[in-house]
């Protein structure tokens, strides 16, 4: 197995590509597979993307459907900060 420091680099570097790719507007929810093949992820870096996929899940951040589909979270009706209210609108 390669270094630590080596696959946290990697699982960083898969886990920023998927976040943009999932966040462009014209990206459709697709499988694992074809993200892995659509983000030119090499056969032996395959199973540090599919970490960085399930690491990115278990955070909230990707949501992964019962078909594998992988997306990004829907929009909540959250707000996390500080909200000012302007009396005029």
């Amino acid at each position: 197995t390669a270094p630590l420091p080596w696959r946290l680099s990697m699982s960083l570097k898969h886990k920023k590509r998927l976040l943009t790719h999932l966040g462009h507007q014209t990206y459709v929810p697709t499988n694992i597979d074809q993200l892995a093949e659509d983000l030119g992820v090499a056969p032996e870096e395959r199973g540090d993307f599919e970490a960085a996929v399930a690491e990115l899940e278990a955070a909230g951040h990707v949501v992964c459907c019962d078909n594998n589909f992988v997306t990004l979270p829907p929009l909540g009706k959250t707000l996390i900060g500080t909200f000012k209210r302007n009396p005029k609108g």
